[in-house]
């Protein structure tokens, strides 16, 4: 778990996102992968899901417990999940050492992205930043999947609590907190 003293309340939603960018620059640094980030909790490579982060308060302790399950060492793929899914020895071509992927990722998510979430001037504009290099969710024609029905658009930002920001086709602006997002293949 993460501890959540430190981090406002206001903040907690980008501790997936944050995870996300750790998730991402670990497995660049040990396997040179470029893996990007779906919102809110996927990581892929190309269109298949590397794998998916989630986040919850551990009540009543302010402690945050994130969940991460990454294809690392896969030994074999099942038939159903080709091209939905996608393990790091299979991009390679051999195994993975799960252990220097490991010391990464909790080095990337301690040293780094946690601090910065702590910021005490509340300035996490290099959080934003990295996420929106890391995405590949923004900057591209979404299908949000929401209980009430679904949104299409264009996937323009995150906002401040880490919410998605839509811009749907007739030019109105939405904040997306949850829904499962499809992306779209472009029009030709």
């Amino acid at each position: 778990g993460i501890a959540a003293r430190g981090v406002p309340t206001t903040a907690w939603g980008w501790v997936p996102l944050l995870a996300g960018v750790a998730v991402v620059d670990a497995v660049r640094a040990t396997t040179g992968v470029d893996a990007t980030l779906k919102w809110p909790n996927d990581v892929l490579v190309g269109e298949g899901k590397l794998g998916g982060i989630l986040a919850e308060v551990a009540a009543p302790d302010p402690v945050i417990v994130v969940g991460l399950g990454l294809n690392v060492n896969w030994p074999e793929l099942p038939p159903e999940l080709v091209g939905i899914a996608s393990s790091l020895n299979k991009i390679l071509g051999h195994e993975i050492d799960r252990e220097q992927l490991l010391i990464e990722l909790l080095t990337s998510l301690d040293a780094k992205w946690l601090p910065e979430l702590q910021n005490p001037t509340g300035d996490h504009s290099l959080l934003f930043r990295t996420y929106r290099e890391r995405s590949a969710t923004i900057g591209t024609r979404v299908r949000v999947e929401l209980p009430q029905g679904e949104l299409v658009g264009m996937a323009t930002g995150i906002a401040a609590d880490g919410a998605l920001l839509l811009c749907d086709d007739s030019g109105h602006e939405h904040v997306v907190t949850v829904g499962d997002v499809v992306h779209l293949r472009p029009e030709r």
